[in-house]
């Protein structure tokens, strides 16, 4: 069972030890990481969701109900809970908190869920699946959320009326919407709803974006986290041990 889980876990931890590297070493800008970003977000992890989606039968998608309930229910307690210690008890400011909490309570799905989920159960339609589905379930509820607490307390400061912040939601929620990581999972949710088929030929085109997601997301991570100085305190401690626990 060890070697096991050091086998799926080792190239994980490799690539995002050459990406710290890399930053580190100046051989990447890791203050600008925006190109990279592009290519994983915008490119590399959609095809791969669009993909797993698009060919998953209909009632394999409704299998995925349970996930979905057991995440949002998770995700929103998680952001209660942290939210409520860091404004009372270590009192923060609302940003501070709004961006610490979903730091916590949203999972990096994307760069990281997808590539250990690979290593431990196999890559597959249905990994990639519960990947696209947990990120819909933050992207399109948390986000928009955690935006609208900063758009409201920007509001007070500038001493404007936040009571009609609420009727930006909407407008938050297609803001995350747009966003290929989001759309191209659920396009493929859509199309399978429907019973439309992708010709084998564009599913072929686009396998090779999905094929780099994964070592491309570890890479960027990595870089990031080459420009990161790191600080730790009560706050970041319990929020850390949370986020590792739930």
């Amino acid at each position: 069972m060890t070697y096991v889980i050091i086998h799926a876990l080792a190239p994980i931890f490799v690539i995002m030890l050459l990406g710290f590297w890399a930053g580190k070493a100046k051989m990447v800008d890791n203050k600008n990481v925006s190109l990279l970003n592009i290519f994983v977000m915008d490119f590399a992890l959609p095809a791969t969701l669009f993909s797993a989606t698009v060919q998953t039968p209909w009632s394999g998608i409704v299998a995925q109900s349970p996930l979905v309930l057991v995440l949002t229910g998770a995700m929103w307690i998680t952001y209660a809970a942290i939210y409520f210690l860091a404004t009372r008890v270590f009192k923060r400011s609302p940003q501070d908190a709004a961006v610490l909490t979903l730091t916590v309570a949203l999972p990096n799905y994307a760069a990281l869920g997808l590539p250990i989920l690979g290593s431990v159960l196999g890559e597959g339609a249905s990994t990639s699946l519960s990947v696209a589905v947990s990120i819909a379930c933050g992207s399109v509820l948390m986000t928009p959320f955690c935006l609208l607490i900063l758009e409201r307390e920007k509001a007070l400061a500038a001493g404007e009326n936040s009571g009609s912040t609420l009727a930006m939601l909407p407008v938050l929620m297609w803001r995350s919407v747009k966003k290929p990581i989001v759309w191209g999972p659920l396009l493929g949710v859509v199309l399978s709803a429907i019973g439309i088929k992708m010709p084998d030929l564009l599913l072929a085109s686009i396998k090779p974006l999905g094929l780099a997601a994964t070592a491309a997301a570890l890479f960027l991570t990595g870089v990031i986290l080459s420009a990161r100085k790191l600080q730790l305190n009560a706050l970041i401690a319990t929020s850390t041990i949370v986020k590792l626990l739930v």
